[in-house]
């Protein structure tokens, strides 16, 4: 391993929004023997507050003529200070390349090629949907500075204050990584979870170091650095597949029209299927389909409810049937399964199937079960955005008043 600095190489930054990922590529890569990768340094406000002091101060004096040697004395004392401290860094943890992964950065990316000219640059990106409702699920600890202004815009919909702001990002990335092409490197969250020996090879590669085979083995009980970032992963003893696909439980409506528009055009651009539609009643185009002990034992307890429990209430609920006169059509969202519940026939019919309703309720299989169980309450879960409605959306909450209730 060489750790002479006397000519250090370029640094890597981690590029994504907030809730994309980053923690998680910090730590594989943090795992490399050449690569370590702290908690968030902000490096880019760094630089920004550096180069403004310096302009100010030793690039005004008389040996700079020009504007442009200026410029060019404060960034690169503010080269020579942020190298001094990372290379520091790295060389006390025995590694060679130094990794931010702040997604703040993404906001100084002017200046943070000003100052580091050879840097190199992963764009991780994530569905939208799903980077919104990690954003909404972990909200609880409080708001992240840098979204405070998209939420104000829309104070009664924090959901379009989001998309807003996965827009903003994702344009500026998608922006400079076309600027700068021969230095950037385009990773998706999902591809990592569902392949990541395939998604990180390449990436290894591009980045100059040695891919290893028996990497992964170790991401999760070598060391890392604490700092600021996603506290789950330091608790993960693996790659997790479950957070993918959890945006599909937010409703298409929530989302503004014009921002709608924008971000299909983004998602279509980054190769994720776009919220049509359908949206609201079909199964997430997003998780892909486990075929373990544990997805059957679930398949074949759902499809009990339907075929006893579900008829069981119909005939306990018989006298409302014909003031709901109406078809219900019930999504499985991991499976895909879908359940027609015919209440214009006498007594109510349930069969598989797809076909033409007056509503649809979307929900997950683990949801449908604890709620029959009376582990969960359907109220509280469609509060929390679990279940998304088609439709009639009253004539839902009646019919699932007679199911749930």
């Amino acid at each position: 391993m060489r750790t002479d600095d006397s000519n250090p190489s370029p640094p890597i930054f981690i590029l994504s929004d907030i809730r994309s990922g980053s923690t998680l590529l910090r730590y594989i890569l943090d795992t490399h023997p050449d690569i370590c990768s702290p908690g968030e340094l902000e490096i880019g406000k760094v630089c920004e507050s550096l180069h403004w002091t310096i302009y100010s101060t030793i690039a005004k004096l008389p040996t700079a003529v020009t504007e442009e040697q200026r410029q060019e004395i404060a960034y690169a004392e503010v080269r020579r200070i942020v190298s001094d401290l990372m290379n520091s860094y790295t060389r006390a943890r025995n590694k060679r390349i130094w990794c931010e992964k702040s997604p703040i950065n993404v906001r100084y990316l002017s200046v943070i090629s000003q100052v580091f000219p050879d840097a190199k640059y992963i764009f991780l990106y994530r569905n939208c949907m799903d980077v919104v409702y990690s954003k909404l699920e972990s909200h609880k600890w409080g708001w992240w500075t840098e979204l405070v202004p998209y939420l104000m815009r829309y104070p009664e919909n924090f959901i379009a204050g989001l998309v807003e702001s996965w827009i903003d990002f994702t344009k500026a990335m998608l922006t400079f990584e076309s600027e700068n092409p021969s230095k950037s490197f385009r990773v998706k969250y999902e591809s990592i979870v569902y392949d990541a020996p395939r998604t990180l090879q390449p990436m290894f590669e591009f980045l100059g170091v040695e891919w290893h085979e028996n990497l992964l083995d170790s991401v999760f009980t070598v060391r890392h650095e604490e700092g600021h970032g996603d506290v789950k992963v330091q608790y993960a003893k693996s790659i997790e597949t479950s957070f993918i696909g959890k945006g599909s439980n937010l409703r298409r409506g929530w989302v503004l029209t014009h921002l709608l528009d924008e971000m299909n055009k983004l998602l279509e651009q980054l190769g994720y299927p776009i919220v049509g539609p359908d949206w609201d009643h079909a199964p997430s185009p997003y998780v892909n389909k486990a075929s373990t002990a544990a997805q059957a034992e679930c398949e074949s307890t759902i499809g009990r409810l339907f075929t006893q429990y579900f008829p069981d209430r119909l005939r306990e609920q018989n006298k409302h049937l014909k003031e709901i006169n109406a078809i219900c059509k019930i999504v499985v969202a991991d499976s895909g399964e879908m359940w027609m519940i015919d209440m214009t026939r006498d007594g109510g019919r349930i069969t598989p199937g797809d076909g033409k309703a007056d509503c649809t309720i979307t929900i997950s299989a683990a949801d449908l079960i604890d709620i029959t169980s009376g582990r969960l309450n359907a109220g509280d879960i469609y509060l929390q955005g679990k279940v998304r409605i088609g439709g009639n959306i009253f004539l839902a909450n009646r019919i699932g008043n007679l199911l749930f209730g």
